[in-house]
């Protein structure tokens, strides 16, 4: 089991779009954690020069790391950050001129020699599709929430949360690219 924390590649800790910042108002995110590296993404709110700040305290900066979000990339900023230490807490933000991000935290995983136990929840589909009233047909995804809830290690999303093809009564189908994007 501790072994799968060492090879989190599904690991994904994501700062919601409601919390983030109204420049980086998709958030940030850590993904693909391992015990000494994690994969932090944000979407800027313009092309140009990004500065990610990653530390294990308010006070001293582990490192800073420039990146650019083009145009080309939908102004999607992801950097790799390497050389962490295991079993860490790291807390981290973007910052583009005066703009910056929500600050979030993500914990490597512990070093290979050491055993640990792992907390994980696994989820599938979650259709947002509204129903004819306006109101979520299915649920208010309660399954995220009860995630974060039991304060696990990692969560995994096996599933889509939007649906071109929903089965939802009534609902618009979106049957071509542009008509998905839209939706």
């Amino acid at each position: 089991m501790r072994r799968l924390v060492a090879a989190a590649t599904l690991v994904l800790a994501v700062t919601s779009a409601d919390a983030a910042s109204p420049d980086f108002r998709y958030g940030i995110a850590a993904g693909e954690i391992t015990s000494t590296s994690a994969v932090l993404w944000t979407r800027a709110p313009r092309p140009g020069a990004v500065l990610l700040t990653v530390s294990t305290s308010t006070a001293v900066p582990a490192g800073r790391f420039a990146a650019k979000a083009t145009s080309g990339n939908d102004r999607t900023v992801q950097r790799v950050v390497r050389r962490l230490k295991a079993g860490t807490s790291y807390r981290y933000f973007f910052t583009q001129g005066k703009a910056k991000s929500a600050v979030d935290s993500f914990t490597t995983a512990p070093a290979a020699s050491v055993s640990a136990s792992v907390r994980f929840a696994i989820s599938g589909d979650a259709d947002a599709t509204p129903a004819t009233n306006g109101k979520p047909a299915f649920n208010r995804y309660e399954v995220y929430q009860r995630m974060s809830a039991e304060a696990n290690h990692f969560n995994i999303n096996l599933g889509d949360t939007i649906y071109s093809d929903s089965e939802v009564w009534l609902a618009r189908q979106s049957r071509t690219v542009s008509a998905k994007w839209e939706k």
